[in-house]
């Protein structure tokens, strides 16, 4: 797998993470920020379900390949427990409802966010199942299906129709990813599972392994969606995922799209020093990233957003800096896995999620979203540092984009801080005075 390839899966992560930017941008100007708070809320629960019905999947499919490439058996297999875990989950809020704790009136709309749970889930298992086929832009456009490219057709879609219900754009939202499988994804699917029962043991055991990461990830990575919601108007929600979405794009570019292609690297090849180039170009496209946000943001603030979005800006910056900073390193947890250290980080990103609660709920009440940005920032960092430490057996390899990108980082740190420095006072004491005075 070339360097060129990899650059040209970031490229197309960050013209895909632009056209999720105009989703957003065109969701700030439909919805108004109570809405859009209440929406993103929904979206946030389908994708902490999502982590539940795909049980790892994603991360088996590039860890256990199959025979070479052929894993039609293993895709399937893995299709299968999902739709398996999904009906659970459907029953289980059946009786939920049957009981009384869930009201009768809210059962169709969480039935859709089920639903697109469980589409979310299979677009995952698709990413993989491309990604191991070294099909990085294809993995890429899947991947950005469920939450950009359809979420933007659909938001046209309303435009054009006068419609702003949030039910409906569900609705819409789901239609239109299951007939994109159906017609374009899986229109070939081979129906045959050839996984032998000691297979099929291990990848229970690693899936039982990842499931516990990927919950604690998404509650570490939007555990404080659920404190702005409980503690904080809706609207601030909408201003932080707004903030959060813009300062989000150096590490899905940078990491989150080079984290599968790492794994499948390493693991096939064995060789974990596979890992020190996807590490540097990974530190060098954060870094570049990074400084366009804090050049840009302000403009974007200015000419694209609703006015109510301005005094949030210093949120968008912290963010940005946060995320910079947790990715130079690279896509660790490729690291992890490779090491078989995935029980261990389950403690480390577990610890993390306890510490982002804690003093969310602390810093909340008293800086609002920008207590909560201050926090994640934080977090994102402590929990880098923190695999570096789980992984000091592989230090060198770790702290290789470090080393050999020595310069650029002392530049990047220097041009950074000059920035924020004298952004972020204005934007809080704006933000203060028109929410807690």
């Amino acid at each position: 797998m070339s360097n060129r390839k990899l650059v040209g899966k970031s490229l197309t992560s960050f013209v895909l993470m632009t056209l999720g930017f105009l989703n957003s941008i065109i969701f700030a100007n439909t919805f108004s920020p109570q809405e859009l708070g209440t929406l993103q809320l929904l979206i946030t629960i389908a994708s902490f379900l999502s982590v539940i019905i795909t049980f790892g999947a994603g991360t088996v499919i590039l860890k256990n390949p199959g025979a070479g490439r052929d894993i039609s058996g293993l895709y399937l297999y893995l299709l299968i427990r999902s739709l398996k875990i999904f009906t659970v989950l459907i029953f289980f809020l059946f009786i939920l409802v049957f009981i009384g704790i869930v009201e009768y009136e809210k059962l169709y709309t969480l039935v859709i966010i089920l639903i697109y749970s469980l589409i979310q889930s299979i677009y995952s298992i698709e990413e993989s199942n491309y990604l191991i086929q070294e099909k990085l832009s294809v993995s890429e456009l899947i991947k950005s299906s469920p939450k950009r490219l359809v979420p933007l057709l659909v938001l046209c879609v309303m435009i054009i129709t006068s419609s702003d219900e949030i039910t409906l754009y569900l609705e819409y939202l789901v239609s239109i990813l299951f007939l994109l499988w159906v017609t374009l994804i899986r229109k070939n699917i081979n129906l045959r599972i050839e996984i032998s029962k000691s297979t099929r043991r291990e990848i229970y055991l690693l899936s039982r392994s990842l499931i516990f990461v990927s919950m604690f990830s998404m509650l570490f990575m939007w555990g404080d969606t659920f404190i702005i919601s409980t503690f904080l108007p809706m609207s601030d929600l909408a201003y932080y995922n707004m903030a959060y979405t813009i300062g989000s794009v150096v590490k899905i570019v940078s990491v989150i799209a080079f984290s599968g292609v790492a794994i499948s690297r390493v693991s096939q090849s064995n060789d974990i020093n596979k890992y020190k180039d996807v590490a540097c170009l990974s530190s060098r496209i954060s870094m570049s990233i990074s400084i366009i946000i804090l050049v840009l943001g302000a403009l974007v603030y200015n000419v694209v957003l609703p006015i109510e979005y301005m005094p949030t800006i210093g949120v968008m910056y912290i963010i940005t800096l946060g995320m910079a900073l947790s990715s130079l390193l690279g896509p660790v947890y490729a690291i992890v896995v490779h090491t078989n250290k995935i029980k261990k980080y389950n403690k480390i990103i577990f610890s993390m999620v306890v510490f982002n609660m804690i003093f969310n709920y602390i810093l909340v009440n008293k800086f609002g979203i920008f207590g909560v940005a201050l926090i994640t920032s934080v977090g994102e960092f402590l929990l880098t540092m923190s695999v570096l430490l789980l992984c000091r057996d592989s230090f060198d390899v770790l702290f290789y984009s470090v080393k050999k990108n020595a310069l650029q980082i002392v530049l990047f740190l220097m041009a950074s801080f000059s920035i924020i420095f004298f952004r972020i006072g204005e934007s809080l004491s704006f933000y203060i005075k028109g929410t807690f005075l």
